[in-house]
């Protein structure tokens, strides 16, 4: 018989100022481009809010005055990836508009390259007003502001992450959720992946019901009881069934790839 839906009722966050990420990663519009760059790619983020101080607040203050995304990166002349327009094309555009489309491909400068053009909610404003706009505008993040200064940030991950937290919070206590099979095997896989002797062997991990089946061939019986012990060790795993070939004497499958069972 079929567990029942959660009540969601239990958490049901209504105001962006719920679930939104305060404390963002910013930048200025005069930020060297690269220095942006550095920051997206080591912290995994797509997107950054451009601000600058507003001198007129009590307290202080940032005001947005742009956002710097991924989708302003792929029109780049170091990439290759740059817009050539036919002369046709020209005739309906204004040399404004062809200025700015240089400058993006071209600029080195944040403000040179940023959208200004920003979306923006407060903190006050619905859920599901800043989803409709995320859902209408196919953006993945969006500013939040408070009097008018930034506040945080409101993305798709954390409307998830508050969906999340509603399953979590109708699960009774004490009762961890158990591992999917995906994660199980993504574990096993990540233990796996600086190991040499599994680089130098053929051998495919699959798990079902948290029940992990190793199959392919080694040239070391100590290779197989290795991959054993990972398994049996690996986080939500029930049982083991090791179907290892252990072919003694070869050489080893040297230069094979086993990113294919990733």
């Amino acid at each position: 018989m079929a567990a029942p839906a959660p009540t969601l009722e239990i958490f049901k966050p209504t105001a962006v100022r719920q679930i939104m990420t305060p404390g963002v990663l910013t930048v200025r519009p005069e930020t060297p481009l690269v220095d942006a760059l550095r920051l997206m790619v080591r912290n995994r983020v797509s997107g950054l809010p451009v601000v600058e101080d507003d001198a007129a607040a009590d307290g202080g203050g940032c005001r947005v005055v742009g956002v710097l995304t991924e989708g302003d990166l792929m029109r780049r002349a170091e990439t290759g990836t740059e817009v050539h327009d036919r002369w046709w094309q020209r005739m309906f555009t204004t040399p404004g508009d062809q200025a700015d489309q240089y400058s993006k491909m071209h600029g080195r400068r944040v403000e040179e390259v940023m959208t200004r053009d920003v979306l923006t909610v407060d903190v006050d404003d619905d859920i599901a007003t800043a989803v409709a706009l995320m859902d209408r505008h196919k953006v993945k993040r969006l500013p939040v502001l408070a009097h008018g200064h930034l506040a945080g940030v409101i993305s798709r991950a954390d409307v998830v992450r508050a969906l999340l937290h509603t399953f979590d919070l109708a699960t009774p206590r004490g009762e961890e959720p158990p591992l999917l099979d995906a994660e199980i095997r993504y574990r096993l896989l990540m233990e796996l992946a600086d190991k040499r002797w599994w680089a130098d062997s053929r051998v495919d991990v699959v798990v079902e019901n948290g029940i992990v089946t190793l199959t392919g061939a080694v040239y070391d019986a100590r290779v197989a009881q290795a991959f054993r012990v990972v398994a049996e060790n690996g986080p939500g795993v029930r049982e083991v069934r090791d179907h290892l070939v252990v072919a003694e004497g070869l050489p080893g499958w040297a230069g094979v790839d086993n990113a294919f069972v990733a």
